[in-house]
């Protein structure tokens, strides 16, 4: 991550694609082909976050790789791409690109989010708690894994049916017992999108008050 245009930088970014490549270099226990130490180099990808503007055009990611400009053919096997993410354009060529940039300047998500931008924002939010406040989560999240634990056994000897209105009575216990929020209780239980509306107004009816 970048925050201010230094000189140099392009190339230092290189430097750092090209050393974690070469780091792979004569790791045995990746070697494809035995003896040969050249066959434990993997491909390497990385991403340059920047809060500046880098490139002329208004696109806030690109994607650099080795390529043949004649022939217009990517080098085979692929082996290396270097990224750069513009973070105050707001030109994205896909939904995700968005997601991602909300992320990176707020540190929030929603609901239209893939799970891997959700489990990124927890993982910034765990690091970012008290001692106090990580403790709290860590014995909610105990207590859902244990809520899980029965869940399995519950289902191996086949006595839950898996209906929609008991995963919705699911959902709730895990919202009422453990604090967690409605993301994550969903989560949990696997609850079908489409029920989505008919647990908030379950909740509503109830007076269930619950974070998103």
């Amino acid at each position: 991550m970048q925050v201010a245009k230094t000189d140099y930088f392009d190339e230092r970014s290189m430097y750092y694609n090209f050393d974690k490549y070469c780091q792979n270099y004569g790791d045995e226990t990746s070697l494809k082909i035995p003896k040969n130490l050249y066959s434990s180099l993997k491909p390497v990808y990385t991403l340059n976050i920047l809060r500046y503007n880098a490139f002329e055009s208004e696109r806030a990611f690109r994607v650099f790789k080795i390529f043949d400009e004649v022939e217009q053919k990517e080098f085979t096997p692929m082996i290396m791409r270097i990224g750069y993410f513009e973070i105050l354009k707001t030109e994205s060529i896909s939904d995700n690109q968005k997601c991602w940039r909300k992320f990176f300047i707020s540190g929030e998500t929603d609901d239209t989010a893939p799970d891997y931008i959700k489990r990124a924002a927890d993982v910034v939010k765990l690091v970012n708690m008290s001692e106090e406040e990580r403790a709290v989560a860590a014995r909610v999240d105990k207590a859902i894994a244990d809520y899980n634990a029965g869940i399995a056994t519950a289902e191996r000897k086949g006595k839950i049916e898996g209906k929609i209105e008991g995963k919705i009575e699911d959902v709730i216990n895990i919202i009422l017992d453990f604090g967690a929020t409605l993301s994550k209780a969903i989560n949990t239980t696997k609850l079908p999108e489409n029920a989505k509306p008919d647990l908030i107004r379950e909740l509503q009816a109830r007076g269930i008050e619950y974070q998103p």
